[in-house]
């Protein structure tokens, strides 16, 4: 076993003496701060095996712990609600079965042997479904949107263990669902079997309804849930990002960097091209930039740093708030957001940042934009846009503005457009053709991760919901079945196709609504437990609890009077005869 912190000194103490030494040969002696130092090494040692779900750095380490156990959560919740519905299917089923079970005990079957022969049924329904399962399974894994939805492989071939481990789960799934239902049927005297029914006894009405409200609370819960998750998509793209992403288009020079200006006189003869600007990133597109750590006698500055040209700022459609804008004729200059400005209150305009040498002048304050991705609080990170000039030229920094910022006018097709940006690259003497890209489209893949788990849970939250409805659908089914004497009275009592259809849906939509009462705080605990991994995030709004239950109670309702509709416009003269 390795003592961690021990190594972690072991590898840091050299480290932070090489550091001292620097700073003495350069003549910095009275800045140095070894605790500072050591704070900003972050020296980080993990086991290899746990770096997935590290969470240290966001470009690499992206495994979320949270997210996993989420998925594993709505797996095993689609297992339960699946068990329940085949539970409360055999349960149902047994009032119809009883007489003739009983029937066999009064020929000489033993009890045991009959109960045998109901959970060796059950349980090979439930193999059956299971290969069923992995057919269908085996299909879905040849259609390309299934293979998106997950990052490793889901050919059933690598994953023998999990196949056995389903395959046991279908067994104790169809012996639980027959085991009670066996003993149940098996309960009776014969004797009194023989003369009625036995099909809405209390208890087990009330075992079914328990098992349908359960049903409720799952499917409640994961409607709820991806709500919140789509709130967060539509916030994402949505909210305001400080600058014209819509209208942008970008791609990579590096083949045409000492013809940049051509670039952009051929570009600016384009009609539709309304400005161009080079910049060393591309905003919003990724989470990790370039850091600088600057600081003089008094202060001690550490911000995101972008390189970009003059036409930048007025390309991409970024105010600024105080001082001015790059001019054609600046070099070595800045422009901050409004955070940095905040933070750094002895900052004025038109002089330096700091007061030593390599310090570039502050020209202007611009808004707060988003520069990397939700996951991080924008409005709370110092970031700078700069202009290089002679005094970093000087120092050895090259031009390394090597992506180009295409702002086009609304309403022009950049489709079309985009092929014109590549033949002009091809004209002036590009090796290969370039990447031309959406600045909106691109922004969706910075989110890749995050939008394949809304898919995973959206998938999940379907088959809760066709389950629940088929749960739903079935008991209904029986239920309209035991009470068709007591509809046929009613209709002749003068009870109308809609009064009895009511009748039917009061019962479930009360359930539907204790469950989702129960369900509600649940699911905002767990949405907001997913929403904690973006720094800025959507309010959860009080209209999506009401907006789910409506949603879930349509589609019940819309089950119940599908399959009640016959019993319910029935002749009640043959639901009395045939009683």
């Amino acid at each position: 076993v390795v003592d961690t912190e021990k190594a972690k000194q072991q590898i840091l103490n050299p480290l932070v003496e090489k550091i001292h030494q620097m700073y003495i040969e350069h003549g910095a002696e009275d800045q140095w701060d070894e605790g500072k130092t050591k704070e900003s090494l972050n020296l980080r040692l993990q086991p290899i095996t746990e770096t997935w779900f590290a969470g240290v750095d966001p470009e690499h380490d992206r495994g979320n712990k949270a997210v996993d156990w989420i998925l594993q959560l709505s797996c095993l919740l689609v297992l339960i609600i699946a068990a329940i519905n085949f539970l409360n299917f055999t349960l149902a089923e047994s009032p119809m079965r009883i007489k003739s079970i009983n029937t066999r005990r009064v020929l000489g079957s033993s009890v045991s042997s009959l109960r045998l022969g109901v959970v060796a049924e059950s349980v090979c329904t439930s193999l059956l479904a299971f290969l069923l399962a992995v057919i269908v399974s085996y299909l879905l894994s040849q259609w390309p949107f299934i293979s998106e939805l997950t990052v490793g492989s889901i050919a059933l071939g690598d994953h023998p263990l999990l196949l056995v481990c389903l395959c046991l789960a279908a067994i104790v799934v169809g012996i639980v669902a027959g085991v009670y239902p066996a003993f149940y049927a098996t309960s009776f005297q014969p004797a009194l079997v023989l003369k009625g029914s036995f099909g809405l006894t209390p208890k087990g009405r009330q075992l079914r309804t328990l098992l349908l409200c359960l049903q409720f609370l799952i499917t409640s819960v994961m409607v709820v849930y991806i709500g919140i998750l789509y709130l967060q998509s539509h916030y994402i793209f949505n909210s305001d990002y400080g600058y014209d992403k819509d209208e942008i288009l970008y791609a990579d020079t590096w083949e045409l960097l000492d013809k940049q200006d051509a670039l952009r006189s051929e570009l600016m003869q384009q009609t539709g091209v309304v400005d161009v600007a080079y910049s060393q990133f591309s905003l919003g597109t990724g989470d990790r930039y370039m850091g600088w750590g600057r600081g003089d006698k008094n202060h001690q500055v550490q911000f995101t740093a972008l390189p970009v040209d003059w036409h930048y700022l007025r390309t991409m459609g970024i105010e600024v708030i105080e001082g001015r804008d790059f001019n054609e004729h600046d070099g070595d200059v800045m422009i901050i957001n409004e955070c940095a400005r905040k933070k750094w209150d002895w900052v004025k305009m038109d002089q330096k940042l700091l007061d030593e040498e390599m310090s570039m002048t502050v020209v202007g304050v611009c808004r707060n934009v988003r520069f990397a991705s939700t996951r991080i609080d924008n409005n709370d990170s110092p970031m700078v846009f700069l202009v290089y000039g002679e005094k970093y030229l000087k120092e050895g920094w090259t031009n390394n503005l090597g992506v180009i910022n295409i702002r086009v006018a609304a309403g022009i097709d950049k489709v079309a457009m985009r092929q014109k940006i590549k033949d002009i690259f091809m004209k002036l003497g590009a090796k290969h053709e370039p990447d031309v890209k959406f600045l909106d489209q691109q922004l969706e893949n910075t989110y890749q991760e995050e939008f394949r788990f809304i898919r995973q849970v959206l998938v999940f939250s379907v088959i809760c919901l066709i389950i629940t409805l088929i749960g739903v659908f079935c008991m209904t089914m029986f239920e309209t079945e035991y009470r068709r004497k007591e509809i046929g009275i009613r209709k002749v009592m003068g009870s109308s196709t809609g009064e009895i259809l009511t009748m039917l849906s009061r019962r479930y939509i009360w359930l539907l609504i204790g469950s989702f009462i129960v369900a509600a705080p649940l699911a905002w605990y767990i949405g907001n437990q997913w929403l904690q991994g973006f720094a800025e995030r959507t309010p959860i709004y009080w209209w999506l609890f009401p907006s789910a239950l409506l949603a879930v109670a349509i589609i019940t309702l819309a089950t119940i009077i599908i399959q009640s509709w016959r019993a319910a416009t029935e002749n009640p003269i043959n639901n009395i005869k045939n009683e």
